[in-house]
């Protein structure tokens, strides 16, 4: 989403792009970050390292480092002027044991320092992607998590001066099986 911003301003799209919300995003393609060797779980059992670095020379290419030192493919390498120029307002989760959680904190800085509005939620205990697993997706901080979103998303897309509302369908937060929560 955050390379969508930035090409929505230099490609001069001109689509109303009024906020973000980035889950667990890659923000720097060329490097896995340092909270990446905090956790002693890096090898499994649900992510391991081999299979994020191939992921991204998937997507990239072997030799393709110029790509991925662009500000596109790793957003946390603009400077504060181009963030304050291409960033709409952000909100930013994050989860504890998440191999990606400083490259979303220090991508919160750089959009603070730049003054972005930009507001981060870090889910204690939890891993990387923690809404999408049967085994978390229950638990009372991924239900909030789910409600944050499906607020935001709520406040964002509200009519505004006799606008239809196009909420009315489309974003709402209810109750499924086991008190979990979907946004549809």
């Amino acid at each position: 989403m955050a390379a969508v911003s930035i090409l929505n301003h230099q490609r001069s799209l001109h689509l109303p792009i009024t906020h973000q919300i980035l889950l667990h995003p890659l923000l720097d393609a060329t490097s896995l970050s340092s909270t990446f060797s905090q956790f002693i779980f890096q090898d499994g059992p649900v992510v391991a390292s081999g299979l994020i670095a191939e992921g991204i020379d998937d997507y990239f290419g072997l030799d393709n480092i110029k790509d991925r030192s662009s500000i596109t493919a790793s957003p946390i390498l603009m400077i504060p002027k181009q963030a304050k120029e291409y960033m709409p307002s952000t909100t930013i989760i994050t989860a504890q044991a998440d191999w990606l959680r400083d490259q979303g904190q220090n991508f919160a800085k750089l959009l603070q320092t730049a003054g972005v509005e930009c507001g981060v939620l870090q889910a204690v205990a939890c891993v990387h992607d923690c809404e999408v697993f049967n085994v978390s997706r229950t638990s009372p901080t991924v239900e909030l998590i789910m409600l944050a979103v499906a607020g935001r998303l709520r406040e964002v897309l509200a009519p505004r001066n006799g606008e239809a509302d196009i909420t009315a369908g489309l974003v709402k937060a209810k109750k499924r099986r086991r008190g979990s929560l979907a946004v549809c």
